[in-house]
């Protein structure tokens, strides 16, 4: 099993002949069940894992073996969920079979709400469980019982309503009654009283008092299960003056022998959380292997194990990972959530910390590499006093879990091997560990492995289907870094099957235009298609033939040939595939594409804002005659004399703003001009403004779009054009004269 084998990795490691996989955690699947681990006690010593069950069988054996008739309170104290409930179990289990011993249950729980059915129910309880033993039928002790709660109906001012009721030397007599016939049968009775550190104050106070008045019958014990410091502080408002120390003086009255009850080991919770892992992972068939295995639990007994304390702690964190496993197979590293669901069980501060505040985690910044800084962000995540150790183990956690808060530096390289893992320190991962499901704008990776399956396939409709779905969850942008992510690795067989379906709903890629990236998604699209090309063999032609003929978008179909053709970036490295003697006649073939759908419309119409990369893209392949051709025939062909602003326009930049992502006007610069002039004769294109604005375009100063209101700037980027084109053939003339100086 899982625990069985992080255990062997704490006390030592494992040997070489340890499995290769930890399954369920384990070597064998053991047996689990479904359902959530309960609340539930222990009902007999047999189930007893925190070896408390001799500790009950003593305190059994003094209640029972008392050889006096006085009575004894025993309090068992414990703070909550520490166990009280399954030790008074084992202590009644062990009490049972004595003939001598009657054992009556109380839970004023049952009652809470209303602190006088608390004063009334006391007694009835006690009185009908000794009258159900058959002991004491003839006496009618449970009538007499009745008859004394009744005298007390409400503890808070008893004396006042016993004085209405029956005299006091009434009171004593009934009180004389029960204790003689306890005394006659000289049976032990023994009183469990569980659950009271959950009653509010009031409650708390009239339980005690019904204790302190019926706490000396012959014969008769009490055991009390609860918290010593909350009751400690409920009875402080009335014996003290409001400070726990006069409440525990209180008890110190009542409780006449006060058991702390024995801490849980830290070996054996420990196991108990490991085994809640097995059980977590063989419910939803994972293994984790020998080093995922070994890392979680190193992380675990370090950060977490000292923070676990009491039993309930186990269930809650066996239930947290019976829940968020199975729904989350296959989606997130499995070692991560873990580990962010114990945080969130035994940090909860800490948990809502790290939800609420990813940008602090995932990227790097120069707080989260500063050690002391990191520590001071936790106290404060925690709100609450915690020792330096404490933050230390937190901080290495913290660490583990989000590799950027540490000292270490991690590139941009380091987010796609995350993402590999799908580890939470992933920002596409992140979100998945909190809301425990796929959230809009992401995309299961099951989904992922369906589109690559029918992809293999060749299954249209289903790849139709789930194209169709990522759409509609506004995940397409994810589907294609998912799938760059695992390029080289997709299975050769699914390459046409992906890429006819990419190219052919082509015109659904997000445009978005992001600061500092461009049109990031749309490349990132490109390039996926290129290096699957790459791996095509003997389908690789036909394949980017479909894509030029086929793709709705033009500018997609050029992005894709742009990025398989052999170029030199801007850095001097080399990328892809097809040479230049190859790519030419594709190259063609989407030229001849271009003009065939501009007969019908326009240039401009069929590659919008794609214009210009397209023509220098094809310009670069050697057709810049005839691309400045075409250009000049849609110039012509303008019958408004709007082409030629609709031509600075699409040569002019594009830019956003950073605040809300909306385009912004930019100038026409130098670097529009020469882009421009690769597709167009700019001489030609200044005759064709000049026939539009005549003199105006005559400026001696270089006039800016923000300075003009939106109608005039076409003008102002037409007077940017004119004053540019003068700049450079000024600057042609000086390098002429100066080459012929040269010469002579």
């Amino acid at each position: 099993m899982l625990g069985e084998s992080f255990w062997r990795w704490l006390r030592g490691g494992v040997g070489g002949s340890s499995p290769s996989e930890i399954g369920g955690l384990g070597d064998k699947p053991v047996q689990v069940e479904g359902e959530l681990q309960s609340e539930r006690p222990l009902e007999t010593a047999d189930d007893d894992r925190l070896d408390r069950a001799p500790f009950a069988r003593r305190v059994a054996g003094v209640l029972a073996d008392r050889p006096a008739a006085d009575s004894i309170v025993v309090g068992l104290f414990g703070p909550w969920g520490d166990g009280k409930t399954s030790a008074l179990a084992m202590i009644k289990e062990a009490l049972r079979p004595d003939p001598d011993v009657v054992v009556v249950e109380y839970n004023p729980w049952f009652f809470s709400g209303d602190a006088e059915a608390i004063a009334k129910s006391f007694f009835l309880t006690i009185g009908d469980a000794l009258e159900r033993s058959g002991l004491f039928s003839k006496e009618k002790i449970g009538g007499l019982l009745a008859t004394y709660g009744g005298l007390i109906p409400k503890v808070g001012d008893a004396a006042k309503r016993v004085g209405e009721a029956l005299s006091v030397r009434q009171l004593a007599q009934v009180r004389h009654d029960v204790g003689r016939i306890l005394g006659k049968h000289k049976k032990r009775v023994v009183v469990f009283i569980d659950d009271i550190d959950r009653l509010d104050r009031k409650e708390i106070q009239t339980l005690f008092k019904l204790v302190r008045l019926s706490g000396d019958f012959p014969y008769t014990s009490y055991v009390l299960a609860f918290d010593d410091g909350v009751v400690a502080d409920a009875l402080s408002e009335v014996y003290g003056e409001g400070d726990t120390a006069a409440g525990r003086r209180f008890l110190e009255k009542i409780i006449q022998v006060p058991l702390h009850l024995p801490p849980a080991n830290p070996e054996t919770l420990q196991h108990m959380a490991f085994s809640a892992c097995d059980r977590a992972l063989n419910l939803s068939g994972i293994k984790l292997n020998e080093q995922r295995a070994a890392e979680f639990a190193n992380q675990f007994a370090y950060s977490l194990m000292p923070a676990l304390k009491t039993p309930r702690q186990v269930r809650l964190y066996d239930n947290a990972l019976t829940f968020a496993v199975p729904i989350l197979k296959g989606e997130v590293n499995v070692g991560d959530q873990m580990l962010i669901e114990g945080v969130r069980i035994f940090y909860p501060d800490l948990y809502a910390f790290i939800r609420d505040h990813p940008s602090r985690l995932l990227k790097a910044t120069a707080e989260g590499r500063d050690r002391p800084q990191q520590g001071a962000i936790l106290r404060e995540a925690l709100g609450v006093e915690v020792s330096d150790p404490e933050i230390e183990r937190l901080q290495r956690l913290v660490e583990h879990l989000f590799p950027r808060t540490s000292s270490s530096s991690y590139g941009g390289d380091w987010e796609e091997t995350w993402a590999g893992e799908k580890r939470i320190c992933a920002s596409g991962y992140f979100r998945r560990y909190f809301t425990y499901a796929i959230p809009a704008g992401d995309m299961a990776d099951a989904a992922i492995d369906d589109l690559i399956a029918a992809a293999q396939a060749q299954d249209a409709d289903r790849l139709g289907k789930l194209w169709a779905e990522a759409r509609e969850k506004r995940a397409t942008k994810l589907l294609i870094s998912k799938l760059r992510l695992r390029e080289g690795d997709l299975p050769t067989d699914a390459i046409t099957g992906l890429t006819l379906l990419v190219a052919g709903r082509s015109e659904d890629i997000p445009r978005t235009r992001e600061p500092m990236l461009g049109d990031h998604t749309f490349r990132q699209c490109a390039i996926l298609l290129s290096h699957l090309l790459a791996r095509a063999g003997a389908d690789q032609s036909q394949l980017l033939d479909f894509i030029i003929s086929s793709s709705p978008s033009i500018g997609f179909a050029t992005e894709v040939l742009d990025w398989c053709a052999v170029r030199r970036t801007q850095q001097g490295e080399r990328r892809g595939w097809l040479g230049e003697d190859d790519a030419r006649p594709h190259y063609q073939s989407l030229w001849e594409r271009i003009r065939e759908e501009a007969e019908s419309s326009s240039l401009l119409e069929v590659l919008g804002t794609d214009f210009v990369r397209v023509l220098i893209g094809i310009v670069h392949a050697g057709f810049g005659d005839e691309v400045k051709a075409e250009v000049r025939t849609f110039l012509e062909g303008d019958r408004d004399g709007l082409r030629a602003d609709q031509l600075l326009a699409a040569c002019t930049s594009q830019a956003y703003s950073m605040e809300t992502g909306a385009p912004v006007p930019t100038d026409f610069q130098r670097h529009n001009y020469d882009a421009m002039a690769l597709i167009a004769d700019p001489e030609f294109l200044l005759d064709q403004l000049r026939e539009r604005y005549g003199d105006r375009l005559e400026t001696e100063t270089f006039p800016y779009i923000d300075d003009f209101a939106e109608a005039e700037r076409p003008l102002a980027r037409a007077q940017q054009f004119a004053g540019i084109h003068r700049a450079v053939l000024a600057q042609s003339l000086e390098a002429a004269a100066g080459e012929h100086k040269d010469d002579a």
